[in-house]
């Protein structure tokens, strides 16, 4: 055990023979140093030998990290430094659980929110009951809506971001297929496509939490709809993209319209889709009459309750040769997982909406992506690193 130099400092150079007599002066130079400690002791209340001697230079007592921001439904390790231990810690708002204990906070949901953001603060007390406090900001789930859109060549989706942390300056930055991001501090973003394809819209905020929206550009004819899903009993607008005559919805899943539905104002634009009272996925048909072999079709889920968004771990940084398990929360199943940039995937055994990392041995960045069955997307940056 280390022992503190200011208690003991009588002990350390005393041990030697008195020339002028056989006693050893060890007795007496220690004497004062013990009765000076007995005398300390009595005078810090609970506090013990073992705790003084384990914090013999302290230090200023401090909280870490003096600022923080933290998703909703997230969770933070705060920690004290310095001063005596053991350390208590305290939520002295009303927002999200502290562990007095070990200083893991827990966020609220996003729905107990009541704007984008919330803050609360957290304070630690050492033993003598000194405190320090750090503020914490609890946000909002990043989002970019549309989600998904099927647009025809030289349409202009109007894109807006909410939630998260956006820039004070710039507020959020809008890339297209990993290009120079473009900011906007409002988080509406215009944006013209030229030509055909399928495209990833990403939004970051200031802490580099992400948000896809998939855009397909149609140059034949094509349905397009605001969600791939509708609750049951519930209905859905049917668009047509690129229809050359007049057109044509019906549904291509046989059954009756209490098993799968039907289609009111079938020759509209937008036609109705209105589903029946049981899930179900049924495949909805367009037909142009000028070109009778050019039919587009789309998948629908009929689903009880209206999805989560698919939601991923925005980074993750692991050693060079880990495994590591990353989870795909919301969307509907099944999700599809692949992986861009170096390193390998594997399925978990048993939950399909899991994926495990092997990483390289080497430090490096790979992009590990998920997609549910509605087509949504949704990316982790895994920062591989030495050591």
């Amino acid at each position: 055990m280390k022992v503190g130099r200011g208690l003991f400092g009588l002990m350390s150079k005393s041990h030697r023979k008195c020339t002028s007599c056989r006693h050893s002066p060890f007795l007496f130079t220690t004497v004062p140093a013990v009765l000076g400690l007995i005398l300390l002791l009595a005078g810090c209340g609970d506090i013990s030998l073992n705790r003084l001697l384990e914090n013999e230079e302290p230090g200023e007592f401090s909280i870490s990290p003096t600022e923080a921001f933290v998703p909703a439904s997230g969770t933070l390790d705060i920690s004290g430094t310095g001063g005596f231990k053991p350390y208590t810690y305290e939520n002295k708002g009303m927002l999200g659980l502290i562990d007095p204990d070990t200083g893991t906070y827990t966020a609220p949901s996003p729905s107990s929110l009541s704007g984008s953001s919330e803050t609360t603060d957290i304070e630690v007390s050492d033993s003598f009951g000194t405190t320090a406090s750090t503020t914490i900001t609890v946000f909002a789930p990043i989002e970019l809506s549309p989600a998904m859109q099927n647009v025809k060549v030289n349409d202009t989706v109007n894109f807006t971001a909410t939630g998260g942390v956006p820039d004070p300056v710039d507020g959020y930055y809008f890339s297209i297929d990993g290009s120079a991001p473009e900011s906007d501090v409002d988080g509406n973003w215009p944006h013209a496509f030229s030509t055909e394809g399928r495209y990833t819209v990403e939004v970051a905020d200031s802490l580099g939490n992400t948000s896809i929206s998939m855009i397909t550009v149609e140059g034949n004819l094509a349905i397009d709809v605001e969600e791939a899903w509708v609750v049951i009993n519930g209905s859905l607008d049917l668009a047509v993209i690129n229809a050359v005559g007049a057109h044509t919805f019906s549904i291509d899943t046989p059954g009756t319209p209490a098993e799968v539905g039907e289609i009111y104002n079938p020759l509209s634009d937008p036609a109705t889709y209105n589903a029946p009272g049981v899930e179900l996925v049924v495949t909805i048909k367009v037909e142009d009459s000028n070109t009778p072999s050019s039919v587009a079709t789309v998948d629908i889920h009929v689903v009880t309750d209206a999805p989560e968004k698919l939601t991923f771990p925005t980074t993750m940084t692991v050693h060079v040769n880990d495994v590591v398990q990353l989870t795909a929360t919301g969307g509907i199943e099944p999700h599809t997982f692949w992986l861009e940039g170096p390193g390998s995937l594997s399925a978990h055994p048993v939950q399909e909406n899991r994926i495990r990392y092997q990483a390289p041995g080497y430090a490096t960045t790979a992009y590990v992506w998920v997609q549910d069955a509605l087509g949504r997307q949704a990316k982790t940056t895994v920062n591989v690193i030495e050591g």
